[in-house]
C-alpha cells in the first residue's frame, strides 16, 4: 500500500472519528474528557487533511506563504494535548493542574515552532511537494531542522505520556470488549507515531551536523504518520464509545441479526431432538431450505426453537435423571477436565442428551412426559443464554460423546 493511500485512510478515518466524537459531543457537552476528545479528533483531521496534494497548494495560496506547515504542526500539538487530557480525565482524578501545565508546554512547543518559521518561512525545509527537503533532500536549514526537532520531540513526549495512560485505563477495563479492542488500537498506533517522532529527530540532528542521510523524510515518514494518525484515531473512537455502544438501543436490522445468530447457534442441537421427536414440533419444518437458512420471523423462530428444545429435554429427562449413573459418570469427567458451575451443568445436560435419546431409541414409550420443569423457568434472554451453552458443550466438549460410547459400550456388552 502507497504512503499517498495511506494518507486518504487516514483522512477518511479522521473525519469519521470527528463525526461521530462529534454526536456524542451533543448529547455530553458538559463532559470535559467528550469535549476534549471531539476537539483532538477535530484539530487531528484538519491536521492531516492539510497534507493533502489538493489541499495544501489552495491553502499556501491563499495565504501568499507557506501556511500550511505552521497550521499543520500546530494543529498537531494541540490534538496531541487534548487527547491527553481526555485520558487524564478517564483514568484520574485530580486533573486540572496537569492538564493546564501540560498546555503551557504545548503553547511553548508551538510559539518556538512559529517563531523558528518565521526566520526562515522561504526555507526548503517548510515547502511541500518537489521543492521541498523532505521530498527531494538537499541542505537544511538549522531554522527549520530545530522547528522539526522541537515538533518532534513535544509529540514523542505526548505519545509516551498517551501510552501509559492508555496502559492504566487498559488495567481498569480488562473486561470491556471495545474499550479493550481500542486501547490495543492507539497502543499499535502510539508505536508508529513513536517510531515517525524518532526518525523525525534522528534525520533532523543528522542534517544540523551536517551528515544528511542518504534518503529523503517522506520515504519513510510518509507511511509512519498516516499509519499512526488512522490506527489511533480508530482506537480512541473505539475506546470513548464503548458505553455508548451499551446503551444504545437496538435497532430492527440489530434485533433481526442477534435472534437469528442465536437460532443458527441452537439449531444442531434443536436439530437432535425435532429428529428424534417430531411432535414436538410447532409447526411443520420447511420441505425446501433448513430451518437456519429461513431469515424471515427471526424472533418467532428463536422462540420457537427454545420452545421445542425444552419441550425435547423434557421427553427424556426421566429417562436420565440426576441420579442416573451416566449423569453421574458426566460429571464427574467435567470436574476432571475443570468445569465449574454452569459449564459443568451444560456438560452434564449435553451428556444425558445424548443417553437419553439413545434410550428413547432402545425403549420406545419409556419415557414419563412432563417430569420436571419446562419452559419458562426465566426470560427468553436466559433460556437462549443456556440453551447455547448445552448446544457448545455438545458440539464442542469430548465429554458426551465418551459418556454416549460407554454406555454404549455397557448396553451392548
Amino acid at each position: 500500500m502507497s504512503a499517498a493511500t495511506l494518507l486518504v485512510i487516514a483522512v477518511v478515518v479522521g473525519m469519521a472519528a470527528t463525526l461521530v466524537k462529534f454526536r456524542h459531543f451533543l448529547r455530553d457537552s458538559g463532559n470535559p474528557a467528550m469535549r476534549a476528545l471531539t476537539l483532538g479528533c477535530l484539530a487531528l483531521a484538519i491536521a492531516v487533511s492539510l497534507q493533502l496534494p489538493v489541499v495544501y497548494p489552495v491553502v499556501n495560496a491563499a495565504a501568499g506563504f507557506n501556511a500550511a506547515w505552521p497550521v499543520q504542526h500546530v494543529l498537531v500539538v494541540i490534538a496531541a494535548h487534548l487527547v491527553v487530557v481526555f485520558f487524564l480525565h478517564s483514568t484520574e482524578d485530580d486533573v486540572r493542574g496537569k492538564a493546564v501545565a501540560l498546555g503551557a508546554i504545548a503553547v511553548a512547543a508551538s510559539v518556538v515552532m512559529c517563531v523558528l518559521f518565521a526566520l526562515e518561512p522561504g526555507a526548503r525545509d517548510f515547502v511541500h511537494g518537489p521543492g521541498g527537503l523532505n521530498d527531494s533532500g538537499g541542505q537544511a536549514t538549522a531554522a527549520g531542522a530545530w522547528a522539526f526537532i522541537t515538533f518532534s520531540v513535544y509529540l514523542g513526549t505526548a505519545i509516551v505520556v498517551i501510552s501509559r495512560l492508555s496502559a492504566r485505563w487498559a488495567r481498569k477495563a480488562r473486561h470491556i470488549r471495545w474499550l479493550s479492542v481500542g486501547l490495543a488500537l492507539v497502543s499499535v498506533g502510539a508505536v508508529f507515531g513513536f517510531g515517525y517522532c524518532l526518525h523525525k529527530f534522528i534525520y533532523q540532528l543528522a542534517q544540523v551536523s551536517g551528515h544528511p542521510p542518504g534518503w529523503t523524510v517522506s520515504s519513510v515518514e510518509g507511511w509512519l504518520m498516516p499509519a499512526a494518525t488512522g490506527l489511533s484515531a480508530l482506537g480512541i473512537v473505539l475506546a470513548a464509545s464503548g458505553a455508548h455502544l451499551g446503551r444504545r438501543p437496538r435497532g430492527p436490522l440489530r434485533l433481526w441479526w442477534e435472534h437469528y445468530r442465536a437460532r443458527r447457534a441452537l439449531y444442531p442441537l434443536w436439530h437432535r431432538f425435532r429428529t428424534a421427536m417430531p411432535e414436538i414440533g410447532l409447526i411443520p419444518p420447511s420441505r425446501v431450505m433448513p430451518d437456519w437458512l429461513l431469515l424471515d420471523n427471526a424472533a418467532f423462530r428463536l422462540h420457537r426453537a427454545v420452545v421445542e428444545t425444552w419441550d425435547g429435554a423434557r421427553h427424556i429427562r426421566s429417562l436420565v435423571p440426576p441420579d442416573d449413573p451416566y449423569a453421574v459418570r458426566a460429571r464427574e469427567l467435567g470436574e476432571q477436565a475443570g468445569l465449574r458451575g454452569d459449564d459443568l451443568a451444560a456438560v452434564i445436560t449435553a451428556a444425558t442428551v445424548e443417553v437419553g435419546l439413545r434410550r428413547r431409541a432402545d425403549q420406545p414409550g419409556a419415557e414419563l412426559v412432563g417430569a420436571g420443569p419446562g419452559f419458562g423457568g426465566g426470560d427468553l434472554a436466559d433460556e437462549v443464554d443456556w440453551w447455547r451453552r448445552v448446544a457448545r458443550a455438545h458440539r464442542d466438549s469430548p465429554i458426551p460423546t465418551a459418556v454416549l460410547s460407554e454406555y454404549l459400550g455397557t448396553v451392548h456388552a
